[in-house]
This record gives structure tokens, C-alpha cells and sequence, in this order.
């Protein structure tokens, strides 16, 4: 059977499904409702989704067809009239069972599991817990029983020389089969040590201070710098609107008057900092019999997935993931963004050929299979490959990069999802990169939609909170930057000079 195109929409009463099905006779179709699960089979299509919320079966469905879009509309009453269904753009996360759940297990951060729960309140706590992004773990330093393991998740194993072949361009790591990931980082350190170049370190930094290029680069604003302006405009607006529905409950006696509730949600929202929380975990109050305030949700309406993107969606694996470490993928998803920002900030959005290897070279996750147990192990190493690899190696950009990747964070899973399926579609047509989507992008792109945006926006105000010197790279480039600004004295008197003597 055939999985077909579709999307999802919502109005106050119905979720929408329109399908791409042409060719179908339409008096065939068949659908099922059970509570939030969803099913349509017509020869050769089939298609089953699971919604955040509950849909009845009351003889208002309906189903039309557009024999001439080869499209078909089906119309899902809402279980609740006026309940919002989130989500409903992340299409992974209708097609598998479950949003992921999160158990705990000794000496794990977590165990989470895309799978049924009876248990939805325990799921939703469970998926919102906070790891401790500055608690190191000690890296394994001896194969496990299983034999060494990478990718995301830690979920492939063996063929490591299959793998090896085919990213020879990539990969720093020489023994993927017997390495381990006390041995990976040894190596990785050993490699960024020998293939920094302090000579064109202080080349480019001395550039800097007359090279417009660089400037221009580290001065730009990404896109989604602007959409993250707009959302806290937004929520400005949003926190605004909550005092004065305030105001008007101290004078209407139609509206609810529990000031304990509403007056703590008030002075909350007010004291929030926007900088550091996203506005997508912002609590909007329950309407009153009077009112209707319809929940506000400045992402869903500032982050739009193209139809091309809503087809990678479809495509992606849908298998289930026993997650046993949770924070080693969000800070691994820190490397990889952070590696996308940078290739972003170089060419101005517009990337090149060249992308998807510089990208692969820049993460530790693609090039070494690291494992990073805190916020600033990543950072540290992000900003190292920074000064590495790129054409333009230069600290301002390392910083700018850093901040891109924050702000990404506080937008929330959607911006994230958005960069992953570009990365995606990048490497997919490189034969030099396209397995790493198999082993890192893929995975992760479906693990995202699930993600909670309240430990991204954790883990945004800690990157936010770290800043990275200089001296904690190990190669003392104050000294070399120093050098550098003395030869280009040393330079500008000689030519003087030899001016004064013509």
C-alpha cells in the first residue's frame, strides 16, 4: 500500500485531511475514527494518523473529492468544539503511534519511548524534564559488550568500513569497529591540534580590521533572527492583551474573578523574560464563558513548511526510538546546528556545493561520532572546528554562529525541524555526505518534532549564559593575534618608509 500526500489544518469544529489520491474511485474509500486515531484506505492508498486530541464519529464527517486535483477532503468533527489540536504541521508525529514518553532507568538520563501510554499527564511531565546541562558523564573508554556503537542514538553498529568508504571526505575517526567514545574525543582532539594553522589564523585576523567581507559576515542577520524579533513582538503584544483581560475582570461581573489563578498568571508573564524563554511555552489563560480568547501560538504562525519540506516529513523513517540518553542528543543537535549556522553565516544563506562537506567536517558528531556530556564540552568543540575548517576562521564568526544557534533554540522544534530537512535535502544529493543522513539527520529529524520546546529553551538560556575565550581553546591565539598586529605594524612603517625614501 501507498502512503499519500496529505496535510492538516483545523478550524473550530473539524480537523481537515486533504489527500493526494489521484486515480481512485471514490465511492471506495473507507475511514475509521477511534477516539485520536485516524485511518483512510482507498486501493492503492493507505493512511493512518494519530491526533494530539480526541475526534468523534457523529455523522458530521464528511469526505468530497476533486476528481480534477485528484485531491480528497475529509472533515474530522472535534470530540471538544473550539479545542486547538497542536502540532497538526509536524507530520511525524501524526503518523507515529505516540508523542515519545519519557521513563526513568538507573543511570540513565531517561528512557524515552515513541509508543503507546495510557498515562498522558505522566508523558507530558516526563518529556518536559530539565537535564543537568553542566554534570559531565565519564566517557566509556572500553568497548561495550555489544561491540562500539554510533550514529544517533547510538543505534548502528558494525560495517565500519562500509561506512568509512563511503565518507572518506568526512569522517576523522580510522577504526569506527573497535573505537570507543573516550578514544573518538582523544582522537578528535589530536586531529584539531595538527591541522590548526596559526599562520592563517593571524592572516585572517589581520585582515579583519579592513576586510569588509568578514565584517559583513559577522554583522548579518540570519532569517531566523528576524522570525525570533517578530515572536517576541508578538508575545509583547500577548502580555499586554493578558493585563488588560486582567483589568476587565476587576470590573465585569461576567468573568471569572479568581485572582489567585489569573492574577499569578499575569504577574508571570509579565516577569518573563523573553530573551531567554521561548514564546511557545508561554501559558495563555483559559477563555471565559464571555470571552473567547483562542490560544495564541506565534510559531505555528510564524514558521510555514513548504510543501516540499511536508513531503521530506512524510518520507522519514517511521520506527520507534528507545531513547536512553536524552541529553546527549540535544547537545549533539547543539553540533550539528551549530555547524549549519556557521556554513549559513559564511554564505549568506545561499549554500554552495561545497556545504555539505564543510558542514560534516565542522560537527564532531558527523566527523568523529563524539559524545558530548555538557553545554560547554560542545561549545569548546564547535568553536575549535571553527577555527579549522572554513575558509573564513575567524572568532567574531565563531561567536555569531553561537548566537544563530540560540537563537534556533528559542524559536523552538519548528525553526529546528526547518534547518534539519534543508540539511537533509543538501546531503541527499551529495554522494559524498548522504550517508550521514542515514546515520545522524534522518533520526533526528523525527526525534525533533517530538522534542519539548521547554528543555530547548533550557538549554538555549544555558548556551546563552556560556561564553567561550579565547584561552579556552588550547591554541593561545591572544599571542597569535598579538603577532600578527605587530607584523602588520611592522609592515605599514616599512612601507612608510620606503615612500618617504621615493
Amino acid at each position: 500500500m501507498l502512503t499519500p500526500a496529505f496535510t492538516v489544518s483545523q478550524d473550530e469544529d473539524y480537523i481537515i485531511v486533504v489527500l493526494k489520491c489521484p486515480y481512485v474511485r471514490s465511492q471506495d474509500v473507507e475511514f475509521f475514527i477511534d477516539q485520536t486515531e485516524f485511518k483512510f484506505a482507498i486501493r492503492p492508498y493507505y493512511l493512518k494518523l494519530t491526533f494530539p486530541c480526541a475526534i468523534i464519529e457523529d455523522g458530521r464527517e464528511t469526505a468530497s473529492y476533486d476528481i480534477g486535483a485528484g485531491e480528497m477532503t475529509i472533515k474530522l468533527p472535534k470530540m471538544n468544539a473550539g479545542e486547538h489540536f497542536p502540532d497538526l504541521d509536524l507530520l511525524s508525529t501524526l503518523v507515529s503511534a505516540r508523542q515519545p514518553q519519557q521513563l526513568q532507568a538507573p543511570k540513565k538520563v531517561g528512557i524515552q519511548m515513541l509508543e503507546d501510554s495510557d498515562d498522558e499527564s505522566d508523558e507530558e511531565m516526563d518529556s518536559d524534564l530539565v537535564p543537568d546541562w553542566d554534570e559531565p558523564t565519564q566517557l566509556l573508554d572500553q568497548p561495550s559488550l555489544t561491540g562500539s556503537h554510533y550514529g544517533f542514538n547510538n543505534q548502528y553498529s558494525g560495517d565500519g568500513s562500509h561506512v568509512r568508504s563511503l565518507l572518506s571526505d568526512i569522517l576523522d575517526v580510522k577504526d569506527i569497529d573497535t573505537s570507543t567514545p573516550s578514544s573518538r574525543r582523544n582522537s578528535r582532539l589530536e586531529v584539531e591540534d595538527s591541522r590548526f594553522d596559526e599562520d592563517y589564523y593571524m592572516q585572517v585576523f589581520a585582515d579583519y580590521m579592513d576586510d569588509q567581507i568578514i565584517c559583513h559576515l559577522v554583522s548579518r542577520e540570519s532569517e531566523y533572527s528576524k522570525i525570533w524579533k517578530q515572536m517576541r513582538y508578538a508575545n509583547t503584544n500577548l502580555v499586554d492583551e493578558l493585563q488588560r483581560l486582567e483589568l476587565d475582570q476587576s470590573t465585569s461581573p461576567t468573568l471569572s474573578t479568581d485572582s489567585n489563578a489569573d492574577g499569578t498568571l499575569v504577574n508571570m508573564m509579565a516577569s518573563t523574560s523573553l530573551r531567554e524563554h521561548p514564546t511557545a511555552s508561554l501559558p495563555t489563560p483559559a477563555p471565559s464563558p464571555d470571552r473567547d480568547v483562542k490560544k495564541v501560538d506565534p510559531v505555528e504562525s510564524s514558521i510555514v513548511f513548504t510543501p516540499s519540506e511536508q513531503e521530506v516529513m512524510r518520507n522519514l523513517p517511521k520506527k520507534p526510538y528507545l531513547i536512553e540518553d536524552s541529553k546527549q542528543l540535544y547537545l549533539g543537535l547543539v553540533d550539528i546546528l551549530y555547524a549549519y549556522c556557521l556554513d549559513s553565516r559564511i554564505t549568506e544563506g545561499e549554500h554552495t556545493r561545497e556545504s555539505a562537506i564543510l558542514i560534516g567536517k565542522l560537527s564532531s558528531s558527523f566527523s568523529c561520532f563524539e559524545v558530548f556530556t555538557t553545554a560547554q564540552e560542545v561549545l569548546t568543540a564547535c568553536y575549535r572546528r571553527s577555527l579549522i575548517f572554513p575558509l573564513h576562521r575567524n572568532f567574531a564568526l565563531s561567536v555569531a554562529a553561537h548566537r544563530d544557534v540560540t537563537i534556533l533554540l528559542n524559536i523552538g522544534k519548528r525553526a529546528i525541524l526547518k534547518v534539519l530537512i534543508s540539511l537533509k535535502l543538501m546531503m541527499d544529493h551529495d554522494d559524498r555526505a548522504y550517508m550521514l543522513c542515514r546515520l545522524w539527520v534522518d533520526d533526528y529529524a523525527v526525534w525533533v518534532q517530538s522534542c519539548s520546546d521547554h528543555v530547548l529553551a533550557s538549554l538555549a538560556s544555558k548556551l546563552g549564559s556560556i561564553q567561550i575565550e579565547k584561552g579556552d581553546l588550547g591554541w593561545n591565539l591572544e599571542a597569535y593575534e598579538r603577532l600578527a598586529l605587530e607584523s602588520e605594524e611592522g609592515f605599514d612603517e616599512e612601507a612608510d618608509e620606503f615612500e618617504a625614501e621615493e
